[in-house]
């Protein structure tokens, strides 16, 4: 939220949680695609190995007319909401679990 907000002039109303320093918290090291790995967090194999500059390429690809590139990238942006959820879940638990 801090980049779209930056870049777009815009300013958004609600709770903005940055999970990868949470996490770091418990031990776990480096990006989300990282973490997921180390939770043993699973994605489609198609979009394994995709990251936020695939993301921007596969943007570019769909305005030059490839459709397929956006179907992949709203999959991969779905994976990114469900594993952050899941994410934030395992945060929880270890939290809660500490008091």
């Amino acid at each position: 939220m801090p980049f779209i907000e930056h870049h777009f002039s815009c300013k958004y109303d609600f709770i903005h949680l940055d999970l990868r320093y949470m996490l770091k918290e418990l031990g776990l090291q480096g990006g989300l695609k990282s973490i997921e790995n180390q939770l043993g967090i699973n994605r489609d194999a198609d979009l394994k190995g995709i990251d936020g500059f695939e993301a921007v390429f596969l943007w570019h690809q769909y305005k030059r007319g490839h459709h397929e590139s956006l179907r992949k990238l709203l999959r991969y942006n779905e994976q990114d909401i469900v594993n952050l959820k899941s994410l934030l879940d395992y945060y929880l638990d270890k939290k809660q679990a500490s008091f």
